[in-house]
């Protein structure tokens, strides 16, 4: 049985020993990787608004959060939440049917780009681009003799242009719009087929990003630098150890930070332009588990990440935020006796939905909750 089976059915007795009190995380354990914590972060919570069904993706365009969620018709909803203002917007594609994997991405001149997979009878992915309040449907994306069917999908803006990279039967296509047209980039596949997907621009390159379990541990990170795929130069540690939820972080002045999970613990690498991988952030599973960067799209040089449970506890939580900015980072150990609004709620978080997004002190966080009739939030910590 592999790692993932076990995640999946892992016996009740020993997921309820691990949940009868969750371990509260130790603010002093900052793990290794060069960083040093100084003071403690500081700031407070607030709840932005709500959804009635599963999350599935958002993106923060200036002080906008653009997110996309399931009703409970399983119709995909466009929400714009801007303050505390949580606007449902209409949409071409609100009454879509048999779709998954749905994806957002939103630049800062407020272009919106939207895509699913298509299921049942015709196959394939649709587009939607949103320029102001003009909604433009794309053609549909369907590569000649493959199925893209129920896979991942996942959506980048870069340069004003929509880039798309999409999982088929076999393979991994990045797609670019141009000259009302799809293309692949490179003429061919950038990949296999992927468990775990991620997409990430930074600076002028786009980062590929797939993992896959089985057969045996497949871990793939590419570089798009405009005329070719190149390997990114990244190598697990341990090539032989499972890693969960892999993601990618794109900062504008081009520096990559990559992000995974394992049984024992978490990691943050980064990679500047010009330089080599390093680790910034190794920290143990006996404390709590490190997820999710992001960047402050106003200030570059500084990203923040999520401090979590460990992911095969019954009950995911978010116990706090972390700051980093050059060699120093700051922890914030959330009290929940101290956030202000006791609707906001914290656990039970399904870390697949789990979204970050950063401006100017201002970290916006999406999720579902892991529990049936499976709920979603906007939720904002606002750094003092």
């Amino acid at each position: 049985m592999s790692k993932l089976a076990l995640l999946l059915t892992l016996p009740l007795t020993l997921a309820l020993l691990q949940c009868i009190k969750e371990p509260e995380p130790d603010p002093n354990n900052n793990g290794g990787g060069g960083g040093n914590s100084s003071t403690a972060l500081k700031g407070s919570w607030s709840l932005l608004g709500g959804a009635q069904k599963q999350l599935g993706a958002s993106c923060l365009s200036g002080t906008v959060l653009h997110a996309l969620a399931f009703n409970q018709y399983f119709r995909l909803i466009y929400h714009e939440i801007n303050g505390t203002n949580d606007a449902v917007i209409s949409t071409p594609f609100e009454n879509d049917q048999n779709i998954s994997a749905p994806d957002v991405y939103a630049d800062q001149s407020g272009k919106v780009l939207v895509a699913f997979n298509v299921f049942l009878g015709s196959t394939g992915v649709r587009v939607y681009l949103r320029d102001g309040n003009n909604w433009q449907t794309l053609p549909d994306i369907n590569w000649p003799n493959y199925n893209f069917g129920n896979r991942a999908v996942r959506v980048v803006l870069h340069n004003g242009t929509p880039y798309i990279a999409a999982a088929s039967a076999d393979s991994t296509y990045v797609f670019r719009y141009e000259a009302g047209a799809w293309k692949a980039l490179g003429g061919k596949a950038a990949g296999r087929a992927y468990y775990y997907m991620d997409f990430e621009k930074a600076g002028n390159s786009l980062y590929l990003l797939g993992y896959n379990i089985t057969p045996g541990y497949q871990f793939d990170l590419q570089e798009w630098t405009g005329s070719q795929w190149s390997n990114a130069g990244f190598v697990l540690p341990d090539p032989n150890a499972e890693v969960i939820f892999p993601n990618l972080a794109g900062s504008s002045n081009g520096t990559i930070l990559l992000n995974y999970l394992g049984y024992g613990g978490s990691w943050i690498w980064r990679k500047t332009p010009g330089a080599n991988w390093e680790k910034i952030l190794e920290r143990d599973a006996s404390s709590d588990f490190v997820y999710r960067p992001a960047f402050d799209t106003q200030h570059p040089t500084v990203w923040y990440a999520l401090r979590v449970s460990h992911p095969v506890q019954i009950t995911q939580a978010l116990w706090g935020i972390i700051r980093f900015e050059g060699a120093q980072y700051k922890e914030h150990l959330r009290d929940q006796n101290t956030i202000a609004d006791p609707t906001i709620v914290f656990n039970p978080i399904d870390y697949r939905t789990l979204s970050v997004n950063a401006r100017d002190k201002k970290i916006y966080i999406a999720y579902t909750e892991n529990r049936n009739p499976f709920p979603s939030w906007f939720i904002r910590f606002n750094e003092e």
